[in-house]
């Protein structure tokens, strides 16, 4: 379980170092982006006919549950954008 919890923080910790600066600057390009890798990684999440073990589910899920939030900021930050212009 500890090593299950060591791979999560650390994929999430990589994907929101990764968007962040990229929501900061541009949120609706990020938008696209983030949007983009979730298609994708639920279609590999789906695409399990042969079995893949605890180690690429981890890596699947953490990266789905991380993207996930990260849209949330993204969408958050849009709207922020919306409600007080420049």
């Amino acid at each position: 379980m500890e090593w299950e919890t060591n791979q999560r923080e650390e994929i999430a910790a990589g994907i929101w170092k990764y968007y962040q600066e990229k929501i900061d600057i541009a949120p609706e390009n990020a938008l696209v982006l983030i949007e983009q890798e979730l298609h994708d990684q639920y279609n590999r999440s789906g695409n399990d006919w042969t079995g893949r073990g605890v180690v690429i589910n981890t890596l699947i899920a953490s990266t789905i549950s991380t993207l996930e939030s990260v849209r949330v900021a993204c969408l958050e930050k849009i709207e922020e954008k919306k409600s007080h212009p420049e």
